[in-house]
């Protein structure tokens, strides 16, 4: 199956009352749209007085909130990343969650007012933010955030032509280039056709550009219950004839669930990489989103098979060190 799911944000801001009709509403917040990491939740104070203030969240439909952060003094805004554990990223429903500001006068002493006393204590409207699945973005932040380029092939046919395109607009003379490739069973026919096609991508190479190879399937999976080989791995290397040998045995293997170990093969890829180029090229080639909940080290057979050692934003920080500077061009197929 290739349908793909991402995580996305939207928003809906919906008024609620305060407690005590007493105490007027003094805060406007609001949820923005940042990227599929978190939820950015910003507000507004009309007074200056001061007041101590935290963040509660709830999914949407219960009534219990759970308080999230204590705000420092000044603070205005807040960006949610903790996501629950039970968030992945094949969801075919959207979680909605609503966030509330709760704010504390202070007396005298600097001291907040008990919430049991009800003493000035105020919420803000409620802002709503959901989390669901839709085609593209985690490729497309990841080629963002390290200064490449996202691509969409469509059809193994297309491949080829992608790859070429990538490498036309982006590789010059001496560059790295590094090919990461889905190795799952759906992947079979990209497979076949970059197999078929790797002779037209060399034969555009600029001069002494070095090519290096790595494929990824699903790392808890593969390590405990299926092949116990989740990650293969060529270094860059001048011979591209031993590439294309490579290539030519690759087969489809491994993989348990629709999506893959997308983040923890970059990272390999990267800290196993002997890069010597200023320019660093990583095209990942896949048909399905990245694992996002975290797997917990080390990996044993009680383990979620749906989990990922690495997450994106590591991934881009790796990227993004002044010891490696690599730029992801992801391709999605379908």
């Amino acid at each position: 199956m290739k349908n793909y799911f991402i995580l996305t944000i939207s928003i809906l801001l919906v008024f609620s009352s305060c407690r005590k009709e007493e105490f007027p509403l003094e805060f406007n917040l609001r949820c923005s749209i940042t990227n599929p990491i978190g939820v950015l939740i910003e507000w507004e104070q009309v007074d200056e007085h001061p007041r101590h203030e935290v963040v509660d969240r709830r999914i949407k439909g219960t009534t219990e909130w759970y308080q999230i952060v204590a705000l420092e003094e000044d603070e205005r805004e807040f960006y949610d990343t903790d996501m629950p554990s039970f968030l992945d990223s094949w969801m075919t429903e959207p979680i909605i969650y609503e966030y509330r500001l709760r704010s504390y006068p202070e007396n005298n002493s600097g001291i907040p007012a008990d919430e049991n006393s009800n003493n000035g204590l105020m919420y803000s409207n409620i802002g709503t933010g959901y989390v669901g699945c839709e085609p593209g973005c985690w490729f497309e932040l990841l080629a963002q955030e390290t200064g490449g380029e996202y691509s969409v092939a469509g059809t193994s046919d297309n491949l080829v032509a992608t790859i070429i395109d990538v490498i036309n607009s982006h590789a010059n003379e001496n560059s790295d280039l590094m090919f990461l490739i889905d190795k799952t069973g759906s992947m079979g026919d990209d497979i076949d056709e970059v197999r078929d096609g790797l002779t037209d991508i060399i034969d555009i190479l600029p001069n002494n550009c070095r090519l290096g190879l790595a494929t990824y399937g699903d790392l808890a999976c593969d390590s405990l219950w299926t092949s116990g080989n989740w990650f293969d791995f060529q270094n860059l290397t001048e011979d591209h004839d031993l590439i294309q040998e490579l290539v030519d045995g690759l087969s489809t293997t491994g993989g348990c669930d629709y999506p893959e170990s997308v983040f923890d093969g970059i990272y390999r890829c990267i800290n196993q990489g002997f890069w010597e180029s200023d320019n660093k090229l990583i095209l990942v080639i896949g048909d399905a989103p990245p694992l996002i909940q975290p797997c917990t080290l080390p990996l044993t057979s009680l383990q979620p098979f749906e989990c990922t050692e690495y997450s994106a934003m590591e991934v881009i920080e790796l990227c993004n060190s002044s010891e490696i500077v690599a730029n992801l061009y992801p391709i999605l197929v379908y």
